[in-house]
């Protein structure tokens, strides 16, 4: 009877102490971090260059008043390397922009050139230099983006913070650099319901000296597919303005901190699947025509 008895309260006791491990594992599991199943999903998603979104027409050379300017290489479908030119006793490759990426996300962006370039003596020395480096550091989340710009030849450290909505379309972008901070500026992004970005806000207000003055760039669209967009670079830039929107500009009005306006005209040529084939840019500084016209052409991969 006795020996029945201790048999019953080891056996409980043994019951006692699963109950409990299974509400400490309880606890312990509540402690960490649920993973999102929607964060892979919406990082993915950002525009270019943060996303995975593939190019489906590929942009190939880009001509610059008639002379190349820039040629554009794929892998797997995604921006692998720009060529860009200087015009000597032949076409020369001047600088390179590689992006390396894993996954399909960007993981830095390379730009090297050589490390003299004399113009005059056709002359560019076989050893090249980096240029510029710049990190895309791991998403913390889905609507911010940081890529740091490591001292670098001429660059100093920098970092650019971009903010993004809910779609995955930039809505700002800081760039702060310790070194200097007079230098530190905001740019925001104003979109329509087609996400093209309709004003642009340039602010150094918050520098210590600025007289709190900022300038402002308002755009006007066409409906046709911008070439730009997918690749989310156009040059050794990380973004630039004309690879923010799913459009093409075809005017912008920039009022400057002075109260000047420059206003741009582009005047496109089109391919029959809707993609620009050249532009012509003609400018107005406070209503004078400015005398230089730019011509850009592109071609494609077929």
């Amino acid at each position: 009877m006795v020996t029945s008895i201790i048999k019953f309260f080891f056996r409980a006791l043994k019951l006692k102490n699963l109950w409990l491990a299974l509400v400490l594992f309880g606890f312990s599991q509540c402690d960490k971090e649920v993973p999102d199943p929607n964060f892979d999903r919406l990082v993915n998603a950002q525009q270019a260059p943060f996303g995975t979104d593939t190019v489906l027409f590929k942009i190939k050379n880009v001509h610059y008043n008639g002379v190349l300017s820039s040629s554009f290489y794929y892998k797997n479908g995604l921006l692998d390397l720009i060529n860009q030119y200087i015009k000597m006793d032949s076409m020369r490759i001047v600088s390179t922009v590689a992006p390396k990426r894993m996954g399909g996300k960007i993981q830095s962006i390379l730009v090297r050139r050589p490390e003299i370039i004399s113009v005059e003596e056709n002359y560019l020395s076989s050893n090249w230099i980096d240029l510029q480096l710049l990190d895309f550091e791991l998403s913390a989340d889905d609507s911010t983006r940081v890529v740091s710009q490591g001292k670098n030849f001429n660059n100093p450290e920098t970092k650019f913070i971009y903010s993004f909505n809910k779609a995955g379309f930039i809505t700002k972008k800081q760039c702060l650099i310790p070194s200097t901070p007079v230098y530190n500026y905001n740019e925001v992004y104003f979109r329509d319901h087609s996400n093209n970005v309709v004003v642009m806000v340039f602010d150094r207000s918050n520098n210590i000296g600025s007289d709190g003055k900022t300038s402002t760039t308002t755009y006007e669209y066409d409906n046709r597919p911008n070439p730009f967009f997918k690749l989310g670079l156009n040059s050794g830039n990380v973004v630039s303005i004309n690879c923010l929107s799913p459009n093409n500009i075809i005017k912008s009005t920039y009022v400057r901190e002075d109260g000047k306006i420059l206003i741009s005209n582009y005047k496109y040529e089109y391919l029959s699947n809707g993609y620009p084939k050249a532009v012509a840019v003609t400018s107005t500084l406070d209503g004078q025509d400015l005398e230089s016209v730019e011509r850009f052409e592109y071609s494609y991969y077929n």
